[in-house]
């Protein structure tokens, strides 16, 4: 007996559960059978401070000719507050009878409102009709459920036996604003956000595959909580993220409806190689190229600049990868230099600045001078061999200032600018015969001085010309135009080596009727000089160890050249002496005045023509000469 009344209980309970389960409760209309009263939607979702419309609706199979709530709630209060209430269809749109009950209130804050009544004279068979329409306010987030209770009346006020279906109502929160991202390094970004009305935190969710979540448990979480910024950290360069933002309610548990999307990618700043030369190293020339490797790992263009702190600087805009250079120059010995390199990526303005830096060499200072000349300990120098030289060198290749000193210190003079592994030299004079003489030299190149060893030499008899003595040298000189001997040349022999700076006078002359002269003179440098009238003057640089004889051949002075301009000129100056002699005939001046000028100009003419060679005006000179004794006898 027992069992079979559990078998009825358990029998009843699951028809039970079926009933209910055939109930649309939290759905659309979608009745199971006729004579119910409920709300149209019967779900909402909504933010808060959103209008919330929602229909009241009858499906009643009868005749009626009102129809009306009792009551009703919609609780919690403080979600959803009543705002006003018109009629619907379903007695054809008739009017309003009432609206809410004779209490003349709707109490939003207890939830609740009293007896609605619809109308008509005559009756009618509704289904599925408006009664009447609602509006609402969405006033705080949470779930609002409206429920018809005390019973709803038709046809008189006598409920047939409606089925009631309650109405929801979810009040969310509203959703973010001003949702930003920003790159802020190659592994990093930052976001920001301003939250919306009601909510207490911020979710955000985010993808790397090119779309945004779509839900709160769409991609992965990377905030929750009650803060209006955040970073991102992490990443790699090149990532490229995408977010979406909602606001939640910790209260209610309710995210917002809406939610925002951002996205960002992270972009590698520039970067450097090494530099060359590299960062630290010394020993560096004074001259040289500093460079540096720059790249860009997603190929961005970007600025760039070098500057070394001497001063000097290289820089290009929208740039490509590759070595970036600055050359150098005009550096000290034994400095350190800094230099500075930015890099700002035109894809994401990051900048990557680094410093490094080089030593330049120590300074060699120049080598000991040598090879002096006179030699060291040379005796029976000639007192008249106007100067003394040695070679001068530097290691670096610098060229070099060079001071010449008796042994007194009593500067001689100074040689500037020579030459590694060259020649200085300086003048001397007055030098006395048979007289010891000590020398020094000091070289510098500008940063260091080195300091010669002291030479010593000995001065001989001054040579004389002619007399045949001992250690003489007879020197022929034949002077040739062509292969014409040059009868009255002057000729003449001064100590030195260089043509352009001869040195004191030894003797001089003039050539024989066959072109010939003989010097009689001891060893040593000397600068020949030949001249004659009409012939280019020669300077001949001698080296005189034995006898000898040196052929010198003469040519003529090369003629003026005479250019386009000159002649114009020359035109110009003989019509003007005409001119002038025209006038002096027309306006009855004296005459002699005209044909003066007239006549040199024309002399002029036939004088230049004579000493270039230019015979056209040598002939032109002539033939105007002759027009002006025939005008003037005219």
């Amino acid at each position: 007996m027992k069992i079979k009344n559990k078998a009825k209980i358990l029998t009843l309970v699951i028809f039970l559960l079926l009933s209910f389960m055939m109930i649309p409760v939290n759905a659309d209309l979608d009745p199971a059978s006729p004579n119910y009263m409920g709300f149209d939607p019967s779900t909402q979702h909504v933010t808060i401070g959103d209008s919330v419309d929602i229909d009241f609706y009858g499906d009643i199979y009868q005749e009626i000719t009102t129809y009306g709530i009792d009551n009703l709630t919609y609780l919690p209060a403080g979600v959803i507050d009543y705002i006003s209430t018109t009629s619907g269809d379903l007695f054809g749109g008739t009017t309003l009878y009432g609206e809410p009950e004779s209490d003349g209130e709707i109490h939003n804050d207890a939830g609740w409102c009293k007896f609605f009544l619809w109308g008509h004279t005559g009756g009618a068979n509704n289904t599925n009709a408006t009664a009447f329409d609602t509006s609402w306010d969405a006033a705080g987030v949470g779930m609002a459920t409206l429920t018809i209770t005390d019973g709803g009346t038709a046809y008189g006020g006598i409920d047939p036996g409606t089925t009631k279906y309650p109405g929801y109502v979810y009040v969310h929160p509203e959703g973010v604003s001003g949702f930003a991202t920003i790159a802020t390094g190659p592994t990093n970004i930052d976001l920001s956000w301003t939250k919306g009305n009601a909510a207490d935190k911020t979710l955000i969710r985010w993808r790397d595959d090119g779309t945004n979540p779509t839900s709160v448990t769409d991609g992965t979480l990377l905030y929750n909580d009650t803060g209006v910024a955040t970073s991102h950290p992490g990443l790699t360069g090149g990532d490229h993220i995408y977010y979406s933002a909602w606001g939640w309610n910790e209260t209610e548990g309710f995210y917002s409806i809406d939610y925002e999307t951002a996205d960002a990618f992270t972009n590698s700043p520039p970067e450097f190689g090494t530099p060359s030369p590299t960062n630290g190293s010394g020993n560096q020339e004074l001259s040289l190229t500093w460079s540096i490797p720059i790249t860009d790992a997603e190929g961005d263009p970007f600025d760039w600049e070098i500057e070394c702190s001497n001063g000097q600087t290289a820089s290009d805009t929208d740039a490509s990868n590759g070595t970036k250079q600055l050359a150098l120059s005009g550096l000290a010995y034994s400095i350190t230099y800094t230099v500075w390199v930015n890099a700002t990526d035109d894809g994401s303005s990051q900048t990557t600045s680094e410093w490094f830096t080089f030593d330049t060499k120590a300074n060699t200072p120049p080598a000991a001078p040598s090879n002096p000349v006179p030699a060291d300990t040379a005796t029976n120098v000639d007192p008249e061999i106007g100067y003394l030289r040695c070679v001068v060198s530097d290691a670096n290749g610098e060229d070099l200032d060079v001071s010449f000193y008796w042994e007194n210190h009593t500067l001689i003079g100074t040689d500037l600018g020579v030459t590694s592994g060259q020649y200085a030299s300086v003048a001397i004079s007055d030098l006395l015969e048979n007289t010891g003489y000590d020398w020094y030299v000091n070289v510098t190149d500008g940063f260091d001085t080195t300091h010669g060893p002291t030479w010593n030499f000995t001065t001989g008899t001054i040579s004389k010309v002619g007399g045949g003595a001992a250690g003489q040298n007879d020197v022929l000189i034949l002077v040739l135009h062509g292969t014409d001997p040059v009868n009255g040349a002057s000729v003449s022999l001064n100590r030195g080596t260089d043509p352009t700076a001869v040195g004191p006078l030894v003797a001089t002359a003039t050539t024989e009727a066959d072109g010939t002269y003989e010097f009689n003179v001891g060893d040593g440098n000397y600068i020949l000089t030949v001249a004659y009238p009409g012939l280019e003057t020669q300077n001949i640089p001698l080296t005189v160890r034995e006898d000898t004889q040196y052929v010198v051949y003469m040519v003529a002075v090369t003629p003026i050249e005479v250019g386009v301009g000159l002649f114009i000129l020359t035109i110009a100056l003989l019509l003007l002496g005409l001119l002038l002699a025209y006038l002096t005939v027309q306006k009855k001046m004296e005459e002699n005045i005209g044909l003066l000028l007239f006549a040199l100009i024309n002399a002029i003419a036939i004088i230049i023509g004579i000493l270039t060679g230019f015979f056209i005006f040598i002939a032109a000179g002539a033939i105007l000469l002759l027009l002006e004794f025939l005008w003037v006898k005219r």
